[in-house]
Order: C-alpha cells, then structure tokens, then sequence
C-alpha cells in the first residue's frame, strides 16, 4: 500500500497544521484602515516628488525663455547685418 508523505510525517511525530472549520478568513481584502495607510503613504511620496522636482522645473522653465531670448537676439542681429530695418517689422504692431 501506498503511503504519502503527510502521513509518515504524522509517523514520525510531525505536526501537520489543519484548517480552522469555525472561524471565518477575515483576510480576504484590504481593512479600510490599511487602504488609508497606502492612500497616506502614496501622498507623502508624489508630495516628496513635487517638493524636489518644483526647483528644476522652475531652472527648466527659465533656461528655455534665456534660450528663446539669445535666439532671437541673434536673429535679429543677423537682420541688422544684412541690412535690415527694424521698424519695417514692427510697422502697424500693437505697442504695449
């Protein structure tokens, strides 16, 4: 006869654990206080994101608008050079 290893365990003197048949699993899903623990601690870390991406983007922000300006500045200068006239490009532009 054939014997499986559960039960020469039990021969041997090991406990084998067996199922609780009385008690419901209470542990099926997530209890509502520890969805809020991962809620809290997802909105600690994307503010943790925001506090140190906020400078770089600000630096990203004005490194753009000194490129664009340089750009310009040479463009203009070019325009100049080749004998270009300034007040035909703003000739009946709004003045602020």
């Amino acid at each position: 006869m054939y014997e499986s290893p559960v039960a020469s365990r039990l021969s041997l003197g090991h406990a084998v654990p067996q199922p609780r048949r009385g008690l419901r699993n209470y542990r099926t899903s997530f209890t509502l206080v520890e969805f809020l623990a991962v809620i809290a601690i997802v909105a600690a870390i994307i503010v943790c994101a925001m506090f140190f991406t906020g400078p770089y983007t600000v630096w990203a922000r004005q490194s753009a608008g000194h490129e664009v300006y340089a750009v310009l500045n040479e463009e203009l200068n070019r325009y100049k050079g080749n004998g270009g006239n300034l007040a035909a490009l703003t000739a009946g532009a709004p003045m602020k």
